[in-house]
């Protein structure tokens, strides 16, 4: 529950009040579905219809997880507007550049401008928004800002602690404790076998 928790923080504040990094806007892949293809990316999230809702769900969600108190209400409020101004900013851009779908031959030009105008956007709309969250930042307990701090999801595509020590990815290099480089003289009955 936690590790959601921290998530869903590291979504809603560095996810948000970058208001996303870009690496295309109107890529191959976005135009195409098949292997590979993405329905939904980063741009989809602050460029959808119910972005802002979205935001406001995972605000709300955060600040009950890390226990607001009542004098800093007002700071995470002042964040949360700035937030939801800047994302309605972006909206607007996200609308004006949005590529035309029925169009495949989007030129390479106007893929870099449209680009050009969401990191723009995003650069913008995180000038807006760092001060308030700066400050709000600033009022948290230190527990508190511990849990906002994003921790790395473990899954099928990353791997836990022991995978990396003495499990399936472990080095041959790795030592008994199962994390410092024993080197070439250590004891290799702790090792696993290579193969």
């Amino acid at each position: 529950m936690k590790k959601l928790t921290s998530s869903l923080m590291a979504t809603a504040l560095i996810g948000t009040i970058a208001l996303t990094s870009f690496t295309s806007v109107a890529s191959a892949s976005d135009s195409r579905r098949g292997p590979g293809a993405r329905a939904a990316g980063p741009i989809h999230f602050v460029c959808a219809p119910r972005a802002a809702e979205r935001i406001e769900i995972r605000l709300s969600y955060m600040a009950e997880r890390i226990d607001l108190t009542e004098e800093q209400t007002p700071a995470f409020e002042a964040f949360k507007t700035a937030l939801l101004d800047a994302q309605n900013g972006f909206a607007s851009v996200c609308a004006e550049v949005k590529p035309d779908r029925s169009d495949r031959d989007t030129g390479l030009i106007e893929r870099l401008n449209a680009r050009q105008a969401l990191i723009s956007a995003q650069a913008d709309a995180l000038k807006s928004v760092l001060p308030s969250f700066e400050n709000f930042f600033n009022t948290l307990s230190e527990e508190q800002k511990h849990q906002m701090r994003p921790h790395r999801a473990r899954g099928p595509h990353r791997p836990h602690p022991g995978m990396m020590r003495n499990g399936p990815l472990a080095s041959p290099h790795s030592g008994p404790d199962g994390g410092a480089d024993a080197g070439p003289n250590a004891d290799t009955d702790n090792m696993p076998a290579q193969g």
